[in-house]
């Protein structure tokens, strides 16, 4: 081992002081903790970690500790309990507790994993690739702690050593192309540059450590993308790879220059992906999670006030373990930037986010990305306040069930679509054999105004479908979505929107938010998953218009205060009434504007058009009567 490099690691990790910092500052997220540890202690285990990746809030217990005998109908669960992320709260609970029966139990697991003697092999409950990765990863963490605690004994971890070296070698020699585009390869090459960073002269694996940074360069030119996004469209997985790649930074220093620039792009996806209730929506494959925990120690590690602004007010437990008594006084350091109104295009990935004060927007229409992606092209997220309104429904499971391919689908996303008709066609829970094509995302803003355009088509029972959405961004906040569908034949549109369940629906209204239309809308039940394996009740908002070959459509949400009236557009010179376009006047106690979108040019006669008597040229303009200012958005 290492020693120089390893005793940096918790050199600063006053127990008394971190002890007490928990209890005065997290004692009911650890009083959380200790519970589930405490039911391990039993063979009784839950998954209820902020960053589980297919959490499971049931207890089961195991009679005799057994990992590669299926304990529920759902792998994953196999596959939580192998990755053993739970370990690191038995560090937390022995420092706290000081009670030696954690570390015991600790040490129990760990070494009855070990003795069981698996034959590693892709496809088993104990060792898919990805499961070893963060598995061996967990494996340091626990070790350097222990060995800092004076906690392990010789034989011991030479018996760990054993085994992950046996681990590491399986991971090389079974790594395959594909992982190089997937979360799943990430895992591996941060384990093995880790182990070996500390461990390299006990290993003797040159070969090993060649490969990892290989392969960990050829990850990140493959997934990560030029703007930051990671590329399987799901941003729980996207924020699973930055938290790997933070913590190769943390374990290896020499790392930090290399990865910093990709860690300060994705840690910005995160923040804009993160709704004003501190929580990411559940975009892609995702749960609602918290990410102020992932935000904190990111804060820390890249020294970043912006970062600051959006994590917790005091060091989370996790960065605690990692830094010690120094991550609090480091933390404090750091000056928090004010929060400010934000707008972002994702274009590599397809994604617009919006922050502002009293709106939160999230717009998608990009390209498919891993067997995470969705099939929601043009649909959004949208919160009023801090408070969601229109939300992503989430994912559900991983197993072959219809719900779960429901929610994959577009019809279980806020966007519109031909009814009866399915816009993708789903494989299975994680393929498509058809899958709408994006054609372009684009985003303007001109002073507070602000215009998101998608456009996809799909090929619909041998026909194409193509949707424009154009969503217009107003103070106050208004939100504006205008739909452009084009389909041969006469059918019915369906547009919808998901809601959270926590609104109250009255007739045309959500909380405050009235939605205006030429077409009622109506509401029904409807299914939404914010947590993995879980369903709860919400409902939707929907309108159903007859067509045909061509519709215009459009959803005015504003606050119910707001007075919109429709208007005629007219056309200058012969003073007809042009039918493929819309407009509006908006008023309200600070603004009042008159709204055109004509997205189709004129083809006989003046190219100009009137709005209330006021001259207009462009597809998107807005006039703002009181500053007596027009705003061309798109020309």
């Amino acid at each position: 081992m290492n020693k120089e490099r390893a005793k940096w690691f918790f050199s600063n990790h006053d127990s008394a002081f971190c002890r007490q910092y928990i209890l005065t500052n997290h004692k009911e997220s650890y009083d959380s903790m200790k519970e589930s540890v405490d039911l391990i202690m039993d063979n009784t285990f839950i998954f209820n970690g902020n960053w589980d990746m297919e959490p499971c809030h049931l207890p089961y217990q195991l009679q005799e500790l057994c990992w590669d005998q299926s304990v529920t109908n759902d792998p994953e669960w196999n596959y939580m309990l192998n990755r053993q992320s739970y370990f690191l709260n038995f560090l937390t609970v022995h420092l706290v507790e000081d009670d030696y029966r954690y570390i015991d139990k600790l040490k129990e697991m760990m070494f009855h994993w070990i003795d069981c003697d698996f034959e590693l092999k892709p496809n088993s409950l104990t060792s898919r690739p990805l499961d070893t990765g963060i598995r061996c990863l967990v494996w340091l963490k626990v070790v350097l702690y222990l060995q800092r605690a004076h906690l392990i004994k010789e034989e011991e971890l030479t018996k760990i050593l054993v085994s992950i070296k046996k681990q590491l070698r399986y991971l090389q020699e079974h790594y395959i192309e594909k992982y190089s585009l997937s979360n799943w390869g990430v895992f591996q090459t941060t384990a093995m540059l880790a182990w070996l960073y500390y461990f390299e002269e006990d290993f003797d694996m040159p070969d090993l450590q060649a490969f990892a940074e290989s392969e960990l360069e050829e990850q990140l030119r493959l997934q990560i993308l030029e703007d930051g996004s990671q590329y399987e469209q799901s941003i729980m997985y996207h924020v699973e790879v930055y938290k790997a790649l933070l913590d190769l930074v943390i374990f290896v220093p020499d790392c930090k220059k290399r990865l910093k620039p990709v860690l300060d792009k994705m840690a910005h996806y995160i923040v804009m992906m993160t709704g004003p209730d501190h929580h990411q929506i559940a975009f892609g494959d995702s749960d609602v999670t918290d990410t102020r925990d992932v935000l904190t120690l990111s804060a820390l590690v890249l020294k970043s006030g912006r970062l600051k602004a959006y994590g917790y007010h005091t060091v989370n437990i996790e960065t605690l373990m990692y830094f010690g008594k120094s991550a609090v006084q480091h933390y404090q350091q750091i000056i928090a930037e004010p929060e400010q109104a934000q707008l972002a295009l994702f274009d590599c990935s397809g994604h617009v986010c919006s922050k502002e004060p009293q709106r939160y927007l999230f717009f998608k229409c990009g390209s498919l990305g891993s067997a995470h992606s969705h099939s929601d092209q043009n649909s959004f997220c949208l919160y009023d306040g801090d408070v969601p309104i229109i939300i992503d429904p989430g994912r559900y499971t991983y197993r072959e069930d219809p719900m779960r391919y429901f929610l994959k689908s577009s019809k279980s996303h806020s966007t519109c679509f031909i009814k009866d008709k399915n816009l993708e066609e789903i494989t299975d829970s994680w393929s498509y054999a058809k899958y709408p094509l994006a054609h372009h995302v684009a985003l303007t803003r001109q002073d507070n105004l602000f215009l998101i355009e998608g456009h996809y088509s799909a090929d619909v029972d041998g026909q194409l479908f193509t949707h424009r959405r154009f969503i217009l961004g107003l103070p106050n906040p208004l939100t504006l979505i205008v739909d452009d569908v084009s389909y041969p034949g006469t059918h019915e549109l369906e547009s919808q929107f998901i809601l959270d369940k926590d609104v109250t629906i009255d007739h045309q209204r959500v909380n405050q938010l009235h939605f205006h239309s030429d077409i009622s809308f109506s509401e029904d039940s409807f299914l939404i998953s914010k947590k993995y394996n879980q369903l709860v009740n919400s409902k939707r908002l929907y309108k159903t218009i007859p067509f045909e070959n061509k519709i215009l459509d459009y959803t005015l949400i504003a606050d119910q205060k707001c007075q919109v009236l429709r208007l005629p557009l007219i056309q200058t010179g012969s003073e007809k009434l042009l039918k493929n376009g819309l407009a509006w006047e908006i008023i309200d106690n600070e603004h009042h504007y008159l709204v055109g979108i004509m997205l189709n040019d004129i083809l006989s006669g003046d190219k100009l058009y009137k709005i209330k008597g006021h001259k207009v040229r462009g597809k998107v303009v807005v006039f703002d009567v009181k500053k007596s200012q027009y705003v061309r958005l798109k020309s």
